[in-house]
């Protein structure tokens, strides 16, 4: 990030000193040191944000799973989903249709990461 100090003339025409001119550089170098560390801190803070974003995205994944596998007698049932990323588009359930009898759904979002999770 860079800008730019403007100072005018003096009123009274006469010209900066070298000891004044070193001043103004000085402050400008300040002021960038400032703007740059404001920088960073937003740069920090929207990471922040981002990173608070995934969490939420990761547990609302997790929630939409089942919580156990089904009884379902002589067999036994397991699934797991592993994302590539920090959040996927995959999902999985069990659907009772009665009896002995037990839908199982499986879905793939195509792409990878948030996107596809949304």
């Amino acid at each position: 990030m860079e800008g730019v100090l403007a100072i005018g003339e003096r009123s009274s025409g006469l010209p900066f000193s070298a000891e004044e001119r070193d001043f103004a550089r000085t402050l400008g170098l300040q002021a960038l040191a400032a703007l740059e560390n404001t920088r960073l801190l937003r740069l920090r803070e929207e990471k922040l944000r981002q990173d608070r974003e995934l969490q939420v995205a990761r547990e609302i994944q997790r929630g939409l799973f089942p919580p156990s596998p089904p009884e379902l007698t002589g067999f036994e049932v397991a699934a797991e989903s592993r994302p590539c990323y920090e959040v996927g588009g995959d999902a999985y359930d069990w659907v009772p249709l009665g009896g002995k009898r037990l839908a199982l759904v499986v879905a793939d979002v195509s792409g990878k990461g948030t996107p596809p999770a949304s």
